[in-house]
């Protein structure tokens, strides 16, 4: 019916954003998507090409995505992204790939859980891929914060409103949901996306984009954050 795009970024000298492909609107937060794949532009968005061999199957964890680049010394940097299905009511799983294999279907890594040092387990196994998140998350976004020093985490929670929880690693320990704006506040709203370059007071004050159905738009919010 549609392809919609879920986030983007820059890697490697070019952008990339990543899609859904929906096949059926169902009730209110619910949809069935056929897949979810990418779009590469060189040109700095005036054209795309869709990468066809780079796909997640339509009835899996990994519709909707938030990347977040990570580089460690002069290594090249991975790239981790949150994911969660089609809709509003899945729970987020975790997947990485170095920057240089974007492209590289077999090169992405999906979090398996924790071996008895508490190290990260990554494993080329799709099925393997455990939840960090075990809650009804729409439209996520996850930036690090360097006031908190701590990884944030925003998502619609459906009937409720935007939450934000903070992490300690991208694959957890997560904290408990704290409401950023209730439906209450804002009736109709979802996707409260965060851009790393939009703070204040180094990471104290955070802004998001979040959308509204009525009036149906994008509107610039800003919330203040304490340790």
């Amino acid at each position: 019916m549609t392809k919609i795009p879920t986030y983007g970024i820059a890697a490697n000298g070019a952008l990339y954003l990543y899609y859904m492909s929906v096949n059926h609107w169902g009730d209110p937060g619910r949809w069935d998507a056929n897949y979810a794949s990418v779009a590469k532009s060189t040109d700095g968005g005036q054209n795309w090409t869709l990468l066809d061999d780079l796909k997640w199957a339509g009835d899996g964890n990994f519709i909707q995505v938030s990347p977040y680049k990570v580089q460690i010394d002069d290594s090249p940097s991975d790239i981790f992204f949150w994911c969660i299905p089609s809709g509003r009511f899945g729970g987020v799983k975790l997947m990485k790939v170095a920057e240089p294999d974007i492209e590289k279907a077999d090169a992405y890594l999906y979090y398996a859980g924790q071996n008895e040092k508490g190290e990260p387990v990554w494993s080329s196994d799709i099925e393997q891929a455990k939840t960090v998140v075990d809650d009804t998350a729409g439209e996520l976004s996850v930036v690090w914060n360097p006031y908190l020093e701590r990884w944030l985490m925003t998502y619609l929670k459906e009937g409720e409103g935007a939450v934000i929880r903070e992490g300690l690693a991208p694959w957890g320990p997560w904290g408990e949901a704290v409401d950023l704006v209730t439906a209450a506040e804002q009736p109709g709203l979802y996707a409260p996306f965060m851009n790393e370059r939009y703070i204040e007071d180094g990471g104290r004050t955070i802004y998001f984009a979040l959308s509204l159905w009525d009036p149906y738009n994008v509107f610039w919010f800003k919330a203040s954050l304490e340790k």
